[in-house]
């Protein structure tokens, strides 16, 4: 499928390719080989992450962000990243940025979920590559999330809300992103930042890591991400909780970085 993608984008098509994002991994040497060869495709991973819950680690794609995502840290021909790393977290930004992923001249890859997730936007937002959103603004620490785990993120501002910390949520659907825009928030909520990502490391906690680092300044990062291989679990509730991932473990994380438990 990949190559025959390639094939097409050669002839002037845009292919789409759609599949289970474990399924990708498969097909690794082919991505490698059409990005390589400038393909202007488009990938979308389906039912990724441990919120796939019932079907095991076997079938979640929990290296994936970190392989897509060392494509991101490089230029193509055209001197646009080697690949742009999308996880919407609702349906409205799949749509979108699915969208925009038609309008772009380059390859990508869209990260999409199983697990039902409630609406954060509408129709009206706009979507950019390397955008992310603030949906909360606070002032004492930033929790970056993507995909799934901006809802659990969320979860996690209003128990922060209660126990008197102003927390900050961005929506980091992009890889890579406009990283100075990024320093800046994080600069406003003290320098404390903490990563959300139901996948292994090497993905966004990572280049966040990389732009603090770039920056020279001093900023405090707490990567949040699996661990540990999953089992099986009933819901993607159980799962979170198997994987340290819920809201109250983010809210616990929170504190422990603002040093106040």
């Amino acid at each position: 499928m990949v190559s025959v993608a390639a094939g097409l984008s050669a002839a002037g098509k845009v292919p789409f390719c759609s599949t289970f994002a474990k399924f990708f991994t498969r097909a690794y040497d082919q991505v490698e080989m059409a990005i390589n060869s400038g393909a202007n495709f488009k990938l979308v991973g389906s039912h990724a992450g441990i919120t796939l819950a019932s079907d095991g680690p076997s079938q979640m794609s929990l290296p994936d962000v970190a392989w897509f995502r060392a494509w991101t840290t490089m230029k193509d021909h055209r001197g646009n990243p080697g690949c742009y790393l999308l996880q919407p977290s609702d349906a409205f930004a799949a749509y979108a940025l699915t969208n925009v992923m038609a309008e772009y001249e380059g390859a990508c890859y869209m990260r999409t979920l199983r697990a039902e997730t409630e609406f954060i936007y509408s129709d009206e937002q706009v979507f950019n590559l390397g955008g992310f959103e603030v949906l909360n603004e606070g002032r004492d620490v930033v929790l970056c999330a993507a995909g799934y785990m901006v809802h659990e993120a969320n979860k996690a501002i209003e128990l922060l809300d209660k126990a008197g910390v102003s927390a900050t949520l961005v929506d980091l659907y992009s890889l890579p992103f406009d990283s100075e825009k990024l320093l800046d928030i994080v600069s406003q909520n003290n320098g404390y930042v903490i990563s959300i990502e139901d996948n292994y490391g090497g993905g966004i906690g990572s280049a966040i890591a990389d732009a603090l680092v770039e920056s020279g300044d001093g900023f405090t990062l707490d990567q949040m991400f699996v661990r540990r291989i999953p089992k099986s679990a009933k819901t993607p509730e159980e799962m979170l909780q198997m994987c340290g991932l819920t809201a109250q473990d983010i809210t616990s994380h929170a504190m422990k970085v603002l040093q106040v438990v």
